[in-house]
This record gives structure tokens, C-alpha cells and sequence, in this order.
């Protein structure tokens, strides 16, 4: 339990419960996405799978979860909202105007929230309690920065630990696997390997405003869980989820390509449609 607070805080199978949260902050997103894609006489039990993730979230006592929670949240009522605008053209405005009135609504009620509630400010961007782990995470950026003053190119992540980290009951932590990456690789390994998830976030992204079917909407989802997975890793150092960050960049690389090569065989049976359709002079 954290110091000052009676509730224990969650593991499942990790080490520590902030490992967890970032683990959530990959699958998060895809267990939203199901929720409101199910139907029929599994929706009800769907809905009760809402409660049981609040109260994991509460749980895990960390703002690296709400933030797992958060994301989505606000992610796919903007990518709905931006595919709403998108597709008008082909679509009557006024089921446009007002699915999009509804998101809107949704999200200025999470907005008001933060706004206004001290608590959900609190589980959010953290408070007095907190106030001893952003403080030990500034000495770390620190020590981070001036090493990265002297050797540019990285050290390798085998020594970023002992080179910046701080001292804590007899053992150097580091709080932030961005550290680990720029100092252990350089500013140049740092921008490839984040660099390659949201390149595949991007793609993710176009596959769901494309979407003409779940598994296409999917990689939507596989990306917003590489983002929160990307922002949750500034606050949590720890890379054992990574394998399915990979995996999530897999689904997305295949899914976009599926999704070209649909578009692509529309596009020309559109035009060899249209092209019967043009009379022949002579």
C-alpha cells in the first residue's frame, strides 16, 4: 500500500502494479473497442465488464492506470467524430451532426471532470503523495541530461541504470524508460524505436478512419494502445510488455496492407465500371 493510503494496490502476475498499468495501457484500448462493438444476448455481460475495469483501475492505485483508462476514452470518440466528418459526403448530415453532438458531449464530460473534480485531478496528474516519486524522477532527468552532454550516442541499456539512476533503499532506480532509451541508445536509438510505434500508430489510425470492417477498426484500436503505451513508458521504466507493442505493430502493418490492396481493387472495378459506361464513338 502506498504511504498514507489503506488501499492495496493490485500486482495481477507483475512484479509491481505500475508494470501492470503499462500493460494496460496496450490492452486498455481493445477491451473498450469490443465492449462497444458487442451485440446481441453477450451486450449485457459486455456492460458488466465496465465496473469490473473502474475497479482495477482504482485498484491499481497509479496514475499510469488512469491514464491507461483515459486515453481511450478520448481517443475513439475524436477518431469516430474526425470518420463522422470524413464520410458525410456519402452519409445524410444530420446522423453526422448528431453522433457527433453525442461524442462531444461525451468528451466535454470527461474534460469537466478533470476540470472540476480535485480527486480525478489527483489520480490524474497526482498530488502530495505523489510529490516523492516526481521529485526522484527530476534528479533522474537530470543526471540523464548532463550524461547526455558528454556521450551523445549511448552507453547501452545494461549500464543506464548504475550511470543515472538514483539511489534508493541501496539500489539505483530509474522511473522512466525514456531515460533508459536515451541514454542507453542516444537521441538517435530513442527516435527510431519510439519512432516506430507511431509510424505503425499512424497507420493504425488511417486503417480505422478506412474502416469497412471490425478487424480494419481493430488496428484503430491496436494504435491507441501503442500511444498510451508510448506515454505511459515516460513515468514507468520497464519493457516487458514490449513484445506485444510488437505485436500490436505487426497486426497494424498487416491489417493496412489488407486494407491498400481492398482499396486498390475498388478503385479499379470502379473505373472499369465507369469506363463501360462511357459510349463508344464510331
Amino acid at each position: 500500500a502506498r504511504v498514507g493510503d489503506d488501499r492495496y494496490r493490485i500486482r495481477a502476475t507483475f512484479p509491481v502494479v505500475l508494470y501492470f498499468a503499462l500493460y494496460l495501457s496496450l490492452v486498455m484500448p481493445l477491451v473498450v473497442y469490443t465492449i462497444g462493438k458487442t451485440k446481441g444476448r453477450y451486450r449485457m455481460l459486455a456492460l458488466a465488464v465496465i465496473p469490473l475495469i473502474m475497479h482495477t483501475v482504482w485498484f491499481a492505485n497509479a496514475r499510469s492506470a488512469m491514464i491507461a483508462l483515459l486515453i481511450p476514452l478520448f481517443a475513439f470518440p475524436a477518431l469516430i467524430l474526425i470518420r463522422s466528418f470524413m464520410q458525410k459526403a456519402k452519409s445524410d448530415v444530420l446522423p453526422t451532426a448528431v453522433r457527433g453532438a453525442v461524442i462531444l458531449m461525451m468528451v466535454g464530460l470527461l474534460v469537466g471532470l478533470l476540470a472540476t473534480s480535485h480527486r480525478a485531478q489527483v489520480a490524474v496528474f497526482g498530488g502530495k503523495q505523489h510529490q516523492g516519486s516526481n521529485d526522484v524522477r527530476a534528479m533522474q532527468w537530470a543526471n540523464a541530461t548532463a550524461y547526455l552532454e558528454k556521450d551523445p550516442f549511448g552507453i547501452g541499456i545494461s549500464y543506464v541504470q548504475e550511470t543515472v539512476g538514483v539511489e534508493l533503499r541501496g539500489k539505483r532506480i530509474i522511473d522512466s524508460y525514456w531515460i533508459n532509451l536515451l541514454v542507453g541508445l542516444g537521441p538517435l536509438g530513442f527516435f527510431l524505436y519510439y519512432g516506430l510505434f507511431l509510424r505503425c500508430a499512424w497507420l493504425g489510425i488511417q486503417c480505422f478512419l478506412r474502416a469497412k470492417d471490425e478487424m480494419e477498426e481493430l488496428a484503430g484500436a491496436a494504435a491507441i494502445g501503442l500511444f498510451g503505451y508510448t506515454v505511459d513508458q515516460y513515468v514507468v521504466s520497464n519493457s516487458d510488455s514490449s513484445y506485444l507493442a510488437l505485436l500490436f505493430c505487426g497486426l497494424i502493418v498487416a491489417t493496412k496492407r489488407l486494407q491498400d490492396k481492398r482499396l486498390a481493387e475498388e478503385a479499379a472495378a470502379s473505373k472499369l465500371a465507369n469506363n463501360a459506361l462511357v459510349p463508344r464513338r464510331g
